[in-house]
Parts: C-alpha cells; structure tokens; sequence
C-alpha cells in the first residue's frame, strides 16, 4: 500500500474522507477525487462531523467493534502516526486537510497520544488552519467561487475525458481548415494523417506516461490553445496558402511560392497570447 502511485476513486461520492493512513504513501503523485463529495471542500464547505472526545484509556472500548456513526470506522488497531497498536493506549481523534496526490483531502486521524496531535503538519492553505474536531462550531474558510487548486487542473472535479474531448474537437477544427486549403485531396490526407500522427502521438505520452492530474490538465489545455491558435492565424491568409500550395503541386522542381510567415505568426502569436491570458484569469491555479 506504502508504494501507491495513483489514486482513483472518482465515481465513489460517498466517500466523503479518508484515512490518514494515506499520508504514508510517499511515492502517490497522482489523483483524482470527486472533490464535492468531501468534507470541508473549498467549493461548498459542507461541515465536519463532530468527533467524540478524547480518551485516555481504550480499556473500556471495544476497538474491533465500534459505531461508525460515532467513531468513523468500525475498528481502530493503531496509530494513524505512529503505527503501534492502541488498545492499550488513548485515542485521540481529529480532522485535517491536507494534500495528497493533486487533490487537498479530509483525513481522519486516531492518534494514541496528544504529543502526536501536536506533531501533526500543517493543514493546507485554504483550509481550517489547525487539527480540529469537527462540529458546525468550526469556522470555515468561506467556498471559493472560481476553481482553486487541485480542482480544474489538479484533477478534481473536471474529468479527465472532457480535456480529451476539447483537445480533440480542436484538432479536428485545425484539420478541416488547413485540409480545405490544401488544392487536392491527396495533400489534403497528408494534412490529416499528419495532424492524427502528432495526436496520437500525444494520446499516447498522456495515457501511458501521467495520471489525470494537474499536468495532464494543462498539457491538453494548452494543446487545445495551440490548436486554436493555429486555427485562427490562417484567417485572412487562406487563399495565399491555397495559391502558394498549388504552385508547388504545378512546378515541383521549381522556385517555391513562400507564404508570408510575419502575419501568419503574428495573429497566431496574439490569439495563443490572449487565450493563456483568459484562462489565468479564469483559473488562478493555471
């Protein structure tokens, strides 16, 4: 479990915290959580539940048999720290958000002794800033109202398959242009077996190479951008591409028509430009 890398339970919206258990994970880089379902998400705020008060002794409690309406977990056998066992010890429970993965996660800590509450890191920002116990006394950040970290491009709540779908319904858009401007149909399935090659290409380094997490998310935003971009700086140029393209199918061996890069360039520049600039805007973690 110590060597998780990913972690996926995205359709599980009643999962609404986690174990902190979690935090042991040190090689998981990657997630994707429905952050709506959880408590205490930046979104919604919806309140912890309150924990039950410390003990400090388990002797009367049965630990292989609780109330999970009270105590989060049907049995507790060790430290969330410190990993020894409990049932002759305290327990001392507590809620902190924390990053884990690209994802801030609620976890539930049964810890045997205070100094381990004290010793906890600190909770994410954004979040309630210390260990708590839970309750609607706990004062909350208020929700966000635009995506914040570890949502749109940390994995959150967008799914992964949109991305794909916009980046490639852009490629498409970019195809169907510059095939239409290409004077017969032989260039023009070059151009498209050429623009699937480099999607493919990129459907594969994604797929098999990142997990849905925050660099996937930008890497397919910034592909769609791009496509965009390339989309509208043909604009204005189409018939100068066109003629440039049938003067090399009519004199293959001779002097090559140029197409004027310096416009071609410039609106392509200014439209990718203005598109980075929308989404920072948009969304601040971009």
């Amino acid at each position: 479990m110590t060597n998780l890398q990913e972690f996926t339970p995205y359709t599980s919206h009643r999962l609404h915290w986690f174990p902190y258990e979690l935090t042991r994970c040190r090689q998981l880089k990657a997630s994707t959580v429905s952050t709506r379902s959880l408590y205490g998400n930046s979104k919604i705020r919806p309140p912890f539940p309150p924990l039950q008060p410390n003990r400090t002794s388990t002797r009367d409690l049965n630990l292989m048999n609780l109330d999970p309406a009270m105590w989060g977990t049907e049995v507790i056998q060790a430290c969330s720290v410190c990993d020894r066992p409990i049932a002759d010890a305290g327990l001392y429970q507590v809620w902190i958000s924390l990053r884990v993965g690209t994802d801030t996660l609620p976890l539930l800590v049964n810890a045997c002794s205070l100094d381990y509450i004290d010793a906890l890191p600190t909770p994410s920002k954004g979040y309630v800033p210390t260990p708590h116990t839970g309750g609607v006394g706990i004062v909350q950040p208020p929700p966000t109202t635009r995506s914040g970290p570890g949502h749109f491009f940390g994995g959150g709540d967008v799914h992964p398959g949109y991305l794909w779908l916009v980046a490639g319904l852009s490629t498409l858009f970019a195809l169907v242009r510059l095939g239409l401007l290409m004077p017969g149909w032989g260039y023009r399935m070059r151009v498209a077996v050429g623009f699937l090659v480099v999607f493919g290409g990129l459907v594969a380094v994604m797929a098999f190479d990142s997990g849905p997490d925050s660099s996937e998310a930008r890497g397919l935003t910034i592909y769609a951008a791009t496509m965009i971009a390339l989309f509208a700086a043909t604009i204005g140029q189409g018939e100068e591409i066109r003629e440039a393209a049938a003067h090399a199918l009519q004199n293959p061996d001779g002097d090559t028509r140029q197409v004027r890069p310096g416009p071609f360039t410039v609106k392509f520049l200014l439209v990718l430009g203005a598109e980075i600039l929308l989404l920072s805007l948009v969304f601040p973690d971009f």
